[in-house]
């Protein structure tokens, strides 16, 4: 009798120090997510085949009672809910355990965000509705500036940024706002306070490169330059400039040519012409509509 159960008994530690074995492994290598899978599995498992266990003794010990030998024999329930207990086990962990390698993982491409995801959409530009611009981005000549407002000084000449700050770019306020249906006009100095100025670099623009404008609304207006001109300051080109367009165009304006150290300024002006981004082509006209009273010149920067 005490053989037998002893050998129960037996059986009862095995059984706990492997489920243990199990839980232990399963708590230090698998994911914190599928810890409590395993673990509940294999309580479950220890239970079935501890029962299992205890219920064949009993019938072994009450079949053999009056024989001498008392050790229970295994019986083919008892194996095969082993195994079966085994095989639960593996299939739990097969199905809960993250199986991918860190180098796959590493080696995968990220899928793509999507477009509406990443960032909102930014607002239509509608030509029929004013927004004032913030800043101006131009990438062929990494000229990246602010806008600020600029109106007519008492020569009803349009003004110019603060040659003492000459990276600062100006947006003049009484014409068309960039996007909007006309001829928006920032100007900017070529260079001011002995060193190069925003719009230092203006006349390298040729047909096709890109401007952006950021607008107070969150939107940015894109244009292309289709023409870069040089016109003195004597015989400025208006009309051409300022004139009645059929969409939003934009016009760059800074200063060029030979300095007159007279008049301490320069001869030229470097004009930029740029349509909107898929826009239609300029349709001219009078030059002064759109701008209220100016003087047929640029500005002087």
């Amino acid at each position: 009798m005490t053989e037998g159960v002893e050998t129960i008994r037996t059986r009862l530690v095995l059984l706990a120090l492997v489920g243990l074995s199990w839980m232990l492994a399963a708590v230090t290598f698998l994911p914190a997510d599928t810890r409590f899978a395993v673990v509940s599995a294999t309580l479950l498992i220890i239970a079935a085949v501890g029962w299992e266990t205890l219920h064949q003794a009993g019938r072994e010990l009450r079949r053999d009672k009056d024989s001498p030998r008392l050790t229970p024999r295994p019986s083919f329930g008892a194996i095969t809910s082993a195994l079966a207990a085994a095989a639960a086990l593996g299939l739990v962990i097969s199905l809960t355990a993250d199986t991918t390698s860190p180098a796959a993982i590493a080696a995968a491409p990220a899928a793509p965000a999507s477009p509406s995801a990443s960032q909102p959409s930014p607002p239509a530009v509608d030509p029929a509705i004013r927004v004032a611009p913030i800043a101006v981005h131009i990438p062929k000549i990494d000229a990246d500036s602010s806008l600020i407002k600029l109106g007519l000084d008492a020569n009803r000449r349009m003004q110019t940024p603060p040659v003492a700050t000459p990276m600062q770019a100006g947006w003049y306020e009484p014409g068309p706002a960039p996007g909007q249906t006309g001829p928006a006009v920032i100007v900017g100095h070529v260079d001011g306070a002995t060193q190069p100025g925003i719009f230092f670099r203006l006349h390298e623009l040729a047909a096709g490169d890109r401007v952006t404008v950021e607008r107070a609304d969150g939107s940015v207006v894109a244009f292309v330059v289709h023409r870069t001109i040089h016109a003195p300051k004597d015989r400025f080109p208006t009309k051409e400039v300022y004139g009645r367009t059929g969409g939003p165009e934009l016009r760059l304006i800074t200063c060029g040519g030979s300095f007159d150290r007279t008049a301490r300024s320069y001869r030229d002006n470097v004009i930029v012409f740029a349509q909107l981004e898929g826009g239609s082509s300029r349709v001219a006209g009078d030059g002064h509509d759109t701008h209220g009273p100016l003087r047929a010149s640029g500005p002087s920067s």
